[in-house]
């Protein structure tokens, strides 16, 4: 996550302001990170797209492999529903993890 609390609750969790950096993943990417896949649904309000973007970006600057994928339809928690027995089909989003988990890393 790379965004700043807004609501009084939150910030009251994540607060005093000096400390927001602190919950901000970016800031903590490194050279050497392990290569990453980031998934997010296109109508996730929770966590907005800019997040899974500038996490992206991160990991690039700091020449991290990073795998993106959205996925129309899907919100917040459809990404974790989609690991459910109830679900009978393998979905996109499940074949683009087994793809990721398969590919060599170099």
């Amino acid at each position: 996550y790379a965004f700043e609390p807004q609501a009084e609750d939150m910030k009251a969790i994540f607060g005093p302001p000096k400390n927001y950096p602190n919950m901000q993943i970016p800031n903590f990417v490194t050279t050497g990170a392990p290569f990453a896949l980031l998934l997010h649904g296109k109508e996730d309000t929770i966590v907005g797209r800019f997040n899974t973007e500038r996490l992206k970006k991160a990991l690039k600057e700091n020449d991290v492999p990073v795998t993106v994928h959205y996925y129309d339809g899907m919100d917040h928690v459809a990404p974790i529903a989609e690991f459910s027995w109830v679900k009978k089909k393998k979905s996109a989003l499940l074949k683009d993890i087994d793809d990721f988990l398969k590919k060599p890393k170099d």
